[in-house]
């Protein structure tokens, strides 16, 4: 299921109170109602035995119940059991798997000290630090940095802001080396995908629209563009920073590299549903365990890409 972040977890670990990306119907300026992406609470999951499908499209293939309702592309919901192949489904995305790896983590605290970072470096004191207003940032960082960087948390009483930082100069000039890019590891994608994630948090923005990363120095946009390009994303070089092309993007751009800011995340609400996948096979399964979810608001969840109607 996709999450209000843009993760993937499995419909199986869904509970009461945690916030998926939903679909909602709207009335547009002009009169049209119209599905757009929201976040929603989930209320309550019931398991039910009953008969299942396997829907098939070109994109993924996903085991439903028989009498799931699922939105096709031009229509309103239909039972999963009744598709054809040839129809066309309403998509959002496609599943990408969750980058837990030592690859990613690495790319992740590089990218972040890449951004926003700095590295000092004297003839009587070295340190590097990452100072952000999300503690989310530091609380990943924390996590994730390996021990011989030494990292350690500050509180800081004067300003608002989040601090991690080590005063070690071997620790320092460990850190520096691998800064803003460490090459060994740039033809690893959760790598890539970490990196990228990292700057995004520190460095990023998105507006509902525009995912841009507002980088101005050279070698970290040398890095952005070596990075987005070998993830398949296009993207533009502007003066005030690199922005993802392709409308289809601004969203597969963030579910693929998983930042942890949800503020800058969450800017998809309003955005309409246009994604789609052909029908390519329907076929009858045993009878086995489902899941009926009910959400505080809108219509639809989203399960392996398809929309599927709540309870």
């Amino acid at each position: 299921m996709l999450t209000a972040d843009l993760g993937w977890v499995p419909i199986s670990t869904v509970s009461a109170g945690d916030e998926l990306a939903t679909l909602a119907i709207v009335t547009a300026e002009n009169g049209q109602r119209q599905r757009r992406l929201q976040t929603a609470q989930v209320t309550d999951v019931a398991h039910v035995r009953r008969p299942t499908v396997e829907l098939q499209t070109d994109e993924v293939t996903v085991s439903v119940a028989a009498d799931a309702r699922v939105l096709p592309y031009t229509h309103d919901f239909r039972d999963a059991c009744r598709f054809r192949s040839g129809q066309r489904v309403k998509t959002v995305l496609t599943p990408t798997p969750d980058p837990d790896s030592v690859a990613y983590r690495d790319g992740y605290v590089h990218g972040a000290f890449a951004g926003d970072g700095s590295v000092v470096k004297t003839k009587t004191t070295k340190n590097a630090t990452l100072r952000c207003q999300d503690e989310e940032i530091i609380e990943r960082v924390d996590a994730f940095a390996r021990d011989e960087y030494g990292l350690q948390r500050k509180g800081r009483e004067f300003n608002s802001l989040h601090e991690i930082r080590t005063t070690i100069w071997k620790e320092v000039d460990l850190l520096d080396g691998l800064l803003p890019i460490d090459p060994t590891q740039v033809d690893d994608l959760d790598y890539c995908r970490g990196w990228l994630a990292g700057m995004f948090d520190t460095d990023g923005a998105f507006d509902g629209h525009t995912v841009r990363f507002t980088q101005t120095k050279p070698e970290q946009r040398k890095a952005l563009q070596l990075l987005l390009g070998r993830l398949g994303f296009e993207y533009v070089v502007e003066q005030k920073g690199v922005r993802v092309r392709g409308a289809n993007s601004r969203l597969r751009v963030l579910s693929a590299i998983r930042p942890v800011v949800s503020r800058k995340i969450r800017s998809y609400a309003g955005i309409m549903v246009n994604g789609s996948a052909e029908v390519v096979g329907v076929a009858e399964r045993p009878v086995r365990d489902t899941y009926d979810i009910s959400l505080d608001r809108g219509d639809a969840y989203v399960l392996e890409g398809l929309c599927v109607e709540a309870v």
